[in-house]
């Protein structure tokens, strides 16, 4: 069985696999091998498609509590889900954190497929490979000190800007006007931020179909047709790629008539929570609920994040910035770096 592995946060989150495509998986359509892959990383997870009978094996090694749909072993660092769909259809995923930094994700061949067939993002309780894979690694980012958010990331006249807005807010395209303009994109979509304020971007981007326009909008169709994975140096270019830095600001765009003012610490920390929740939901997962029920670190997961996250905020400029258009919104936050002299 041929195990790969793939750089998803450089230098702090690896995938281990022996599944080439994961079609479900939040951090990109398919993956590739790349020059980091020899990168190390603070955290690996390994997401293993394995046969019914050795998950029944591994689980028979242990004493387990049953909770309906739910299995929950006596120190909580292992957990199960098992289901019978159709009376006919097995499926189950297990889970160990016995390390945090090392998390293992299992599924029988019948759970993985099934969300190949259907393309769901969950079917009643069950909720596909991807989904889970996306909260679980966020939780272990959690507990080694790094957070994950729904946002995009930019680097401009040598600052690092974070920017955040609901869906349709226009970030991606901020993020294509920003590069006409000299500056390098960090993070698009999904990003993590440490506590000593950096940020790094995901190199394997998410949402396929918004991609796929970008590209076209880039010129670049060609990457698209001929198949290949979806990253930030296929969609933007390498030269405009920079997948870290130090935050300077952070941004929230949203649509309106043009403004540009400050955003008091208390407001900022409040919409990134709101909008970090519509993507990590580890409350509504069967299997992640269990976790933060059962497990004492886990148990604090949202502590930390409102914690850390304060702080990172309170340490630097949360500003807004409202615009009917792209460019009314690039233009304004070129005004906010041109006042602040940091840009020619």
């Amino acid at each position: 069985m041929k195990i790969d592995e793939y750089v998803l946060v450089p230098g702090i989150v690896n995938l281990r696999t022996n599944v080439n495509s994961i079609r479900n998986f939040m951090f990109g359509f398919r993956f590739e091998n790349n020059n980091m892959d020899s990168i190390d990383s603070k955290i690996k997870l390994t997401y293993m498609v394995v046969k019914y009978s050795d998950i029944l094996n591994e689980l028979r090694q242990d004493y387990y509590e049953m909770y309906y749909e739910i299995l929950v072993n006596d120190s909580a660092t292992k957990f199960a889900f098992v289901k019978e769909l159709f009376h006919i259809l097995k499926v189950v995923m297990f889970v160990d954190i016995s390390n945090i930094k090392h998390p293992i994700v299992k599924v029988n061949t019948s759970y993985h497929m099934l969300f190949e067939i259907i393309k769901l993002s969950n079917l009643g309780h069950i909720y596909s490979p991807g989904v889970i894979l996306h909260n679980i690694l966020g939780m272990s980012l959690i507990m080694r000190g790094y957070i994950p958010l729904c946002g995009s990331a930019i680097e401009l006249c040598g600052k690092t800007f974070l920017i955040f807005g609901i869906s349709g807010s226009g970030k991606s395209t901020l993020i294509l006007k920003i590069l006409k303009l000299g500056g390098k994109v960090i993070g698009d979509d999904i990003i993590v931020v440490s506590k000593e304020g950096k940020v790094y971007g995901s190199f394997h981007l998410p949402y396929r179909q918004k991609n796929i326009r970008l590209l076209h909008n880039l010129g670049a169709g060609s990457v698209t047709n001929a198949g290949k994975p979806l990253t930030l140096v296929n969609v933007f270019g390498k030269e405009n790629v920079s997948l870290s830095g130090n935050i300077c600001r952070i941004v929230f765009i949203e649509k309106g008539a043009r403004y540009l003012g400050e955003l008091p610490s208390e407001e900022a920390l409040t919409k990134v929570l709101a909008l970090m929740k519509g993507n990590f939901f580890y409350e509504t997962i069967p299997i992640t609920q269990a976790m933060i029920l059962h497990n004492k670190g886990l148990s604090k997961v949202s502590n930390y994040v409102i914690e850390e996250l304060g702080s990172i905020i309170k340490n630097v400029e949360t500003i807004v910035i409202r615009g009917r258009t792209v460019e009314d919104l690039s233009n304004l936050l070129i005004k906010l770096i041109k006042g602040r002299h940091e840009c020619s």
